[in-house]
C-alpha cells in the first residue's frame, strides 16, 4: 500500500493519535522511562504459565512453592536435553521466546512495538475484540528493582519476595549482543517483567500499570501505518518461522508480465523504480551536508524519509549508511542537548540510535558490498550503551570493536572507553588492565585514567608514578594530580601508624578513617583533611561518517563527558 492510499484511510492519524494518548500519560509523570506491554486482547496482564489457575474468584489452585516447582521441572528438563546455559534467567528467555510457558510477561522499551502487538487481530464468538498496552514507570523504585546481574537469581528467589527482595516485580532486560540471546529480543526492544509471591499472595501487575485500550475498529489502521514505518513479522520476528508468517499475510503474487515495447523505451514501472533509487539516493545526499553542517533533527528526518522509500522499491543499496547516518545524527544530537541541558532526557532517542547501529551491523555482517567498517559501529554503538549507563553492553561492543580491528590506533580507542566502563561498574582491576593496554599502545590520556584507577585500588605510589607520567608526557606543568598525591602521600604517611586504616571508596571519593576500630562512619568533619583530583577523561566520541559515494566524510563525534573529581579525605577519629 502507497503513502497516499495510507493517508487516505487515515492510518497515519489514527496511530499517531495513540502515541498523542501514551506520550500525555508519561508526560504528566515524574519518571520518563516507562515500559510496555502490548496486547491483542484486554485480558489482565499475568504471565502464561498462571492463566490456567485465573477463574473469576482470583487465582485458585496454585501458590508460590507450585509455582517455583514448574519452574524447576521445566528447567531440569532442558538441561536434560543439552542446554548450555548457566543462568535461569537466559533459558526461561529462550522459552518465553518460543512461545513456552514461563513466569515472564514480555515487555518493550518502543511504543510502536507495543502497539504492533496490541494491534493483531483476536476475535471472540466471530466477533473482534480490543487490544490493551500496559504502561510500567520503570524507575518506580518502591515496586520495581533492575536486574543488573542475571546470575545472582535461581528460581528460589527469583519468584519470591524476601527480606533482601522486597520489590513485588523485577525488571530484567537481557544485554544486546549477548549470544545466549535471540535476535527477537533485540529487534522487538523487548525486556522482560517478573511478578512475585509476597507472603503467598501474587502481585497484581494492575495495581501500578496504565491501561491504554486499542479499539478494534483501529487496529487494522495501526498496523497498515506501521507496516509503512517496516514493522511486520518479517522485521520483529526475522527468523525462519517470523518470515514464513510474513509471507502468509503477504503473498506478492506478481501480475502478468506485460509485453514491452522496445522502440517506447523501458516499461513504466522499471522506470519508476530508477527514478525512485535516483530520489533516495540524492535525499541521502541532502542528509550527509545536513550532518555536515550539524543540523542533526533535518539530517534524522530525512534518513527516515530515504528509508521509507527504499523500503517501497524494495532496494538495500545505501540501507546501512542510512542506519549508520541516522544513529550518530541522534548520539550527536543528544550531547548537543545535554551541554546545553544536564537533565535532558535522552534516553528514548539513545534507545533509537542503538536500534540504528544494530541494524547497520546486521546488514554489513550480510552484504558484501558493503563499505562499512564493522568495528566502528560496535565502538560507536557502545558509546550509545555507555550514554545510558549499560555499562556491560558497552563492553560488550568495545571488545567487538577491538577483535574487529587490526589497526593499533584505533584499537586503543575501544580499549580507553571499554576502561572507562569498568571504572563506572567499580571494577577497577579491570579498568587498570584496560587503560594499561591502551597506554602501551601511545595513548597519553590513559595514564591519567590509569593513575585513578591504581588510586581506587589503594596503589599509591603506583598512582603517583602514572600521574607524573601523565604530566610530563602531556607538558602539563601544574598537573594537580601530582600535587594532590605528594600533599596524601605525606600526611597519610606520617599519620597511619602501624594499624590498617578502614577504607571507604566509591567512584567519587574515598575516605580513610584513622584511630578506630570496626565499621563508624561519620561525616566529613574538622577533624579531617581533604585531597581533591581530577576525575577520568570521558569517553572518545564516535567514529565520524566515511567518504562514500561521492559524499564528504566527516570528522569524528563529540567525546563524552568525563567524570567528577574524585575526593580522597583522612578522617581523624578518636
Amino acid at each position: 500500500m502507497t503513502e497516499n492510499a495510507i493517508k487516505k484511510e487515515g492510518a497515519f492519524e489514527v496511530l499517531h493519535a495513540y502515541e498523542r494518548r501514551i506520550a500525555s500519560v508519561i508526560s504528566n509523570s515524574d519518571s520518563k522511562d516507562f515500559v510496555f506491554r502490548g496486547q491483542p486482547n484486554t485480558w489482565e496482564p499475568y504471565p502464561s504459565i498462571i492463566r490456567p489457575y485465573l477463574t473469576d474468584k482470583g487465582l485458585k489452585g496454585i501458590d508460590c512453592s507450585t509455582y517455583i516447582e514448574a519452574h524447576e521441572r521445566l528447567l531440569n528438563d532442558l538441561r536434560k536435553i543439552g542446554s548450555s546455559d548457566k543462568c535461569d534467567l537466559d533459558i526461561l528467555s529462550k522459552v518465553q521466546h518460543r512461545g513456552g510457558s514461563t513466569g515472564l510477561l514480555d515487555f518493550t522499551w518502543s511504543i510502536r512495538v507495543a502497539l504492533w502487538f496490541a494491534s493483531q487481530e483476536y476475535s471472540e464468538d466471530n466477533e473482534e475484540k480490543d487490544g490493551r498496552i500496559y504502561m510500567i514507570d520503570a524507575n518506580d523504585v518502591n515496586n520495581v528493582e533492575p536486574v543488573n546481574k542475571p546470575e545472582n537469581y535461581d528460581i528460589s528467589n527469583l519468584f519470591m519476595m524476601d527480606d533482601k527482595n522486597k520489590q513485588p516485580i523485577l525488571l530484567w532486560e537481557p544485554s544486546i549482543g549477548d549470544s545466549t540471546i535471540d535476535s527477537r529480543i533485540m529487534r522487538q526492544r523487548s525486556l522482560f517483567i517478573i511478578t512475585r509471591f509476597d507472603n503467598g499472595q501474587f502481585f497484581e501487575l494492575t495495581d501500578i500499570a496504565t491501561p491504554i485500550t486499542i479499539k478494534a475498529t483501529d487496529k487494522h489502521h495501526i498496523v497498515r501505518a506501521l507496516e509503512y514505518d517496516n514493522m511486520d513479522h518479517r522485521t520483529l520476528f526475522f527468523d525462519f518461522d517470523g518470515i514464513c508468517i510474513h509471507h502468509k499475510n503477504n503473498p506478492h503474487i506478481p501480475a502478468p508480465k506485460k509485453s514491452i515495447d522496445r522502440t517506447n523505451g523501458p516499461d513504466v514501472s522499471d522506470q519508476a523504480k530508477k527514478e525512485h533509487l535516483s530520489l533516495s539516493i540524492d535525499i541521502l545526499g541532502e542528509a550527509y551536508d545536513c550532518y555536515g553542517r550539524r543540523q542533526f533533527p533535518r539530517c534524522i528526518e530525512l534518513c527516515t524519509e530515504c528509508l521509507n522509500k527504499q523500503e517501497q522499491d524494495g532496494s538495500i543499496k545505501h540501507k546501512d549508511a542510512v542506519h549508520y547516518l541516522r544513529g550518530n545524527a541522534r548520539v550527536e544530537l543528544v550531547l548537543e542537548n545535554m551541554s546545553q541541558n544536564p537533565v535532558f532526557e535522552h534516553g528514548r532517542p539513545i534507545r533509537d540510535a542503538i536500534e540504528d547501529f544494530t541494524s547497520a551491523i546486521e546488514i554489513a555482517e550480510h552484504d558484501r558490498t558493503s563499505n562499512l567498517n564493522i568495528s566502528e559501529i560496535y565502538f560507536n554503538r557502545g558509546n550509545a550503551h555507555a550514554i545510558i549507563n549499560r555499562h556491560r553492553e558497552a563492553i560488550d561492543d568495545f571488545d567487538h570493536s577491538e577483535k574487529n580491528n587490526d589497526n593499533s590506533r584505533n584499537k586503543r580507542f575501544s580499549l580507553f572507553n571499554k576502561g572507562n566502563s569498568w571504572f563506572k561498574l567499580k571494577n577497577y582491576d579491570k579498568a587498570f588492565e584496560n587503560f594499561s593496554e591502551c597506554r602501551n599502545l601511545g595513548y597519553v590520556p590513559a595514564m591519567h585514567n590509569l593513575g585513578n584507577s591504581s588510586l581506587l585500588l589503594e596503589k599509591y605510589a603506583e598512582a603517583r608514578d602514572h600521574y607524573e607520567e601523565f604530566a610530563k608526557q602531556g607538558d602539563i606543568p601544574d598537573y594537580p594530580n601530582v600535587k594532590s598525591i605528594d600533599d596524601f602521600m605525606k600526611k597519610y604517611d606520617t599519620t597511619h601508624g602501624r594499624e590498617r586504616p578502614r577504607i571507604l571508596h566509591d567512584n567519587k571519593q574515598i575516605k580513610i578513617h584513622l584511630g578506630v576500630r570496626g565499621a563508624i562512619d561519620h561525616s566529613i568533619g574538622t577533624n579531617s583533611m581533604a585531597y581533591p583530583f581530577l576525575g577520568n577523561m570521558g569517553n572518545i566520541g564516535n567514529y565520524g561518517i566515511f567518504r562514500k559515494n561521492g559524499y564528504n566524510g566527516y570528522s569524528g563525534g563529540t567525546g563524552l563527558k568525563g567524570d567528577a573529581g574524585i575526593t580522597v579525605v583522612i578522617m581523624f577519629l578518636i
